[in-house]
């Protein structure tokens, strides 16, 4: 290997590991404000099972010991005092706005379970969706599902293939 090639791979190296750093924060950023700044915090443990850390697709991850399962906090009484009378519709509110989060934390999980089905890395699948969602119509999203990526990759490995043969 030349000298000329070994700084050209170095460089290369360099930028792509300043552009992981980026999407991680990006992903940090995005689970903040799927899950809210006043949600449970996620442990890296968690991000890990989420984003298939080292899981083979298709598989489920091995049960959690008691002794290593997180210890939650205890309920609190059932006896609650009546909130009063201008604060009366911020339950309600507070109640929304959790739901709102379950359903977001629900599509991000399936997201990337049907990444995993497709043996795609759902880093790179998120990461290539969320910088081509901006101009994408209506009618194109379809094209954007994992199936569709994973045939596209599909395709694309065969085309490189016949072109190396």
């Amino acid at each position: 290997m030349t000298s000329e090639r070994e700084q050209e791979l170095l460089q290369e190296n360099a930028q792509l590991r300043q552009e992981n750093a980026l999407l991680k924060q990006k992903v940090d950023l995005l689970i903040k404000r799927i899950f809210g700044a006043g949600s449970e915090k996620m442990d890296p443990r968690q991000l890990e099972l989420l984003l298939g850390g080292g899981a083979k697709p298709g598989k489920s991850p091995e049960p959690v010991s008691a002794a290593e399962a997180p210890r939650r906090s205890k309920a609190p009484s059932s006896r609650r005092k009546r909130p009063p009378p201008h604060r009366a519709g911020q339950k309600e509110l507070a109640l929304r706005r959790q739901r709102r989060r379950g359903q977001r934390g629900a599509i991000l999980y399936t997201i990337i379970e049907n990444c995993r089905r497709q043996s795609i890395d759902p880093y790179a699948y998120l990461r290539e969706v969320l910088t081509k969602l901006p101009t994408l119509t209506n009618r194109q999203i379809k094209d954007w599902t994992p199936a569709a990526y994973a045939r596209r990759l599909h395709e694309q490995q065969h085309a490189a293939l016949r072109r190396a043969s």
